[in-house]
């Protein structure tokens, strides 16, 4: 008999589960079919009520509020919730609820993160909340859109080296900025631009009823080092907004060239393109993950016969991250190139940024799902 007292006890527990269980169905059975039917009145709303736009990212939650009141506008406590998306893209936490004291219930959707542009490059969906096994529901809906682009440049270049792309992209309906920072100064206070740059875009694209959480970055040479120091420094891990970063001809290792640059041009910028200079050796590589951040996906190009970067310089091979390589102009790298002095030109270097079969990958780099860095130890 003693044996079976852990058995009877936990069928006792189980008996009660079941019991209040059922009162509580029965409960709700009697509240909501006899007492109230469908003469409870329930609103779903945004929190900010101008949002109207979300750029696609996981991590872009939009917040909402569900509120149930009878016929006489009292709140009603204790309401069990239902809640869902159509068409099915993205998701709702939770999916049920019940209401507080106050008659109210706080939800998030979850937007998909990629937006299939098959049909669309704006999808509008909609969040309905129904009172539990009743015809009561409200809906909000709001459009679904793709993060928007900003571009890079590299040293001693201005914004409208990307005018060629930016056209190519604006077309295809991408929403794209291109801002200027000093590149003179280095890489550490590029970082600082293009640290306040971005915060102040969010803020503008929110004045325009669109919540940005991330921006998808096209970056070219210099502004590709930028771009890693950005996001491998501390105060980038509270923003977070940063969801791609696409390497072009970049100098991750450096670039011989800009040894001789430095006869020209003695700053900081300059420097910090030097091969083994203090930054690429030793700073960036004892940033998070060797410098280059593991929770942002990465693409990388590079031109072939690119005179300022090597293909070595341009590997992100350490990472496990692969370099698409094209042919945009005539190799350049000869003795009487050199003579001449027309080598000095670069023109592979900045032919990559009008070149339509870079466009064309890029375009698919951006609408489809790129890699992310191997995890490594901080040396």
């Amino acid at each position: 008999m003693k044996k079976q007292r852990p058995i009877l006890f936990a069928l006792g527990i189980l008996l009660l589960f079941v019991l209040l269980t059922s009162l509580q169905n029965i409960s709700d059975y009697l509240k909501y079919k006899i007492f109230f039917g469908n003469n409870l009145v329930i609103n779903i709303y945004k929190v900010n009520m101008n949002v109207n736009s979300l750029s696609c990212d996981k991590e872009n939650q939009l917040v909402l509020v569900a509120k149930v009141r009878d016929i006489n506008g009292s709140p009603c406590a204790d309401i069990p919730l239902s809640f869902s998306v159509s068409p099915g893209i993205g998701s709702v936490y939770p999916s049920k609820s019940r209401t507080d004291s106050m008659g109210d219930a706080i939800i998030k959707y979850l937007p998909p993160e990629q937006l299939d542009i098959s049909k669309s490059v704006e999808t509008k969906i909609s969040i309905v909340a129904r009172i539990h096994d009743t015809n009561v529901n409200s809906i909000t809906s709001v459009n679904l859109v793709r993060p928007p682009v900003v571009m890079l440049h590299g040293y001693q270049e201005q914004p409208d080296i990307f005018e060629g792309m930016k056209d190519f992209l604006l077309k295809k309906k991408f929403d794209c900025m291109v801002p200027e920072y000093k590149s003179e100064l280095g890489v550490k206070n590029g970082a600082k631009e293009l640290d306040n740059y971005l915060s102040t875009q969010q803020y503008a694209y929110l004045n325009k009823g669109i919540q940005v959480s991330k921006f998808d970055i096209i970056t070219h040479s210099m502004g590709g080092l930028v771009a890693r120091y950005y996001t491998c420094s501390p105060g980038y891990m509270a923003k977070g907004n940063i969801n791609k970063i696409i390497f072009v001809s970049v100098p991750h290792k450096g670039s011989y060239w800009a040894s001789l640059g430095a006869n020209l041009y003695n700053d900081q910028g300059i420097k910090d393109l030097m091969p083994d200079n203090p930054l690429l050796s030793k700073i960036m590589p004892s940033m998070l993950n060797n410098g280059l951040n593991k929770f942002i996906h990465t693409g990388s190009i590079l031109g072939q016969y690119d005179e300022v970067v090597t293909a070595e310089s341009a590997s992100l091979d350490e990472w496990n991250i692969g370099t698409e390589v094209f042919n945009v102009g005539e190799n350049n790298l000869t003795i009487d190139k050199l003579l001449d002095g027309s080598i000095l030109n670069a023109a592979n270097h900045k032919n990559i940024l009008f070149n339509n079969k870079v466009f064309e990958k890029i375009e698919e780099m951006l609408n489809g799902k790129l890699p992310l860095p191997e995890s490594k130890p901080t040396k």
